[in-house]
């Protein structure tokens, strides 16, 4: 994972969005358990808020847009 993001930190995509990342889990679809004995990738979701509405998307999907870390 190149990008995994930490929760309480700004971010900052291609477009100019600034969102701050409230939490970061593994995605609850399938036997996780299952997928780390057998060294399977593991998809996280991450929930977001921009400071008026919160949303959760893929990892997968927060590193397509670009998001940059700008807080410290």
């Amino acid at each position: 994972m190149s990008n995994m993001p930490v929760a309480g930190k700004e971010y900052t995509d291609r477009d100019g969005y600034v969102v701050t990342v409230i939490s970061v889990e593994p995605s609850r679809i399938g036997n996780v358990y299952a997928l780390k004995k057998h060294h399977r990738t593991i998809g996280y979701t991450v929930t977001m808020s921009n400071g008026k509405f919160e949303c959760t998307i893929g990892l997968q999907a927060f590193n397509q847009r670009g998001f940059k870390c700008t807080s410290p």
